[in-house]
């Protein structure tokens, strides 16, 4: 059992290495900009990098491509999407886009905005990001001219390559149709 020791007025730096753990992977999820060296050059590579994922996924939607779509994540990704479920493995996750491809219609479009970046280390990304999907039949059948959706995600970097390791969204309307408040709002 892990016995963590009390965070008094000592930096936060300081108090994780004074944890006695044999395996240093838990550690390794806790880093802070503090704790690596990543230059602001590396982060807007990083950056850009994580971007064209969803630019791969925005095309794979719009032209129904569900295999396009999932390609992104990694073999053991999970997805939480907004309609619901949870689904673990790149399958997984593209067998569960295969029955959203109705929903597109043939003006729809995808649009990504609002990115907020958090790097945890210099392969480990916490990413906040807006989707607008437009024109495209909500989850109860009626084309919506504009759908928000708000995305958390959790990029990755292996073999010199992001890709999505965890996804979360939800739809930034309620039931009712009344925007939801996020964070950022």
């Amino acid at each position: 059992m892990l016995a963590l020791p009390i965070l008094e007025s000592t930096s936060w730096y300081k108090n994780i290495h004074q944890l006695s753990l044999h395996d240093t992977s838990l550690c390794n999820h806790w880093k802070t900009d503090r704790m690596f060296d990543m230059t602001a050059r590396d982060k807007a590579a990083s950056e850009l990098q994580i971007k064209a994922l969803n630019e791969v996924f925005a095309a794979g939607f719009v032209n129904r491509d569900a295999k396009t779509r999932a390609s992104i994540w990694t073999e053991d990704g999970t997805l939480g999407p907004p309609t619901g479920g949870f689904f673990r493995g790149r399958a997984a996750v593209e067998k569960d886009f295969e029955t959203e491809v109705g929903a597109v219609t043939p003006t729809s479009s995808m649009e990504f905005s609002n990115y907020q970046f958090d790097f945890h280390s210099q392969d480990m990304a916490f990413v906040d990001v807006d989707i607008t999907i437009k024109d495209v039949r909500g989850p109860d059948g009626i084309v919506r001219k504009e759908l928000p959706v708000a995305v958390f995600m959790v990029a990755v970097r292996r073999q010199g390559k992001w890709a999505v390791r965890v996804e979360r969204a939800h739809f930034r309307y309620g039931i009712a149709g009344e925007r939801q408040r996020s964070i950022r709002d």
